[in-house]
């Protein structure tokens, strides 16, 4: 835990009864606790592992700037990921009905609507031909070559 802002920096030292670290001058400004990081990791770990991650995210919930590192099957389970909507069921022609995420950019107006992910080279021609401007034989002769499948 390094707060980037040393009142972030105190008030997670007050939440983690550890306020003693604020007037230690080994730790008094962010350079100075990154300098002293081999001293004062473990005094953190030896405290965070006190409680559970979400018993400490629930203590710092607006004070503290924090979150947890979670696998993808927790991230995908995380009750924000579920209120915004952000995993959808997409039909896919080859897979059936898969989970997808979508897009985190929710605007007013924005085109929500979601497709399955493309299959392995199947847009190359079209891109090949509109970005690049190749024409159908080279496109063909760069696949002769192996250069694109």
């Amino acid at each position: 835990m390094f707060c980037a802002k040393e009142h972030f920096w105190e008030k997670f030292a007050e939440l983690t009864d550890l306020s003693e670290l604020i007037s230690d001058k080994r730790f008094a400004t962010f350079a100075l606790r990154h300098q002293n990081r081999e001293t004062l990791l473990p005094i953190l770990s030896n405290r965070l592992r006190k409680k559970t991650n979400g018993e400490w995210l629930a203590l710092f919930r607006g004070s503290v700037p924090s979150g947890p590192i979670n696998s993808i099957k927790q991230a995908l389970e995380d009750e924000q990921i579920k209120a915004r909507g952000m995993i959808v069921d997409v039909e896919h022609p080859t897979y059936g009905t898969i989970k997808q995420v979508t897009s985190p950019i929710a605007t007013e107006g924005a085109n929500r609507a979601v497709s399955p992910g493309p299959g392995l080279g199947e847009h190359t021609n079209e891109l090949l031909a509109e970005l690049l401007s190749l024409d159908s034989a080279e496109i063909q002769r760069l696949r002769n070559q192996g250069s694109v499948g």
